[in-house]
């Protein structure tokens, strides 16, 4: 497979990625568990292992700098654009984390005044 080849599969992967992480995202907004926040958790993480292996991939600079200028100029926009929401990911998860420990404070506390 040619390096174009493989950065245009790379960008497929980009665009689904973003998609898993935006429809997370968007679950993560409403209060409790989301239905079918799991299936998505599962299909981020196994397209996060795949999109990691596809970057080692095409870690070759020499080889790169072979690629339409074009391409490459989409690839680091999806790229960014990923980062982003995967930063706003970040930062819902460890917010869902935190709420979900002060609910189980409350309650240990409660428990223990009962």
């Amino acid at each position: 497979m040619s390096t174009e080849e493989q950065v245009k599969r790379l960008l497929s992967m980009i665009g689904r990625l973003t998609h898993v992480v935006r429809e997370e995202n968007e679950r993560l907004n409403h209060p409790g568990r989301a239905p079918g926040l799991k299936e998505i958790v599962t299909e981020k993480e196994a397209l996060s292992r795949s999109y990691e292996q596809q970057l080692k991939v095409l870690g070759n600079e020499d080889e790169m700098k072979k690629v339409n200028s074009e391409l490459l100029q989409r690839l680091k926009e999806g790229a960014t654009h990923l980062a982003l929401l995967m930063e706003e990911n970040k930062r819902k998860l460890e917010s869902k984390m935190e709420a979900t420990k002060l609910v189980f404070k409350i309650i240990t506390e409660a428990a223990k005044e009962y």
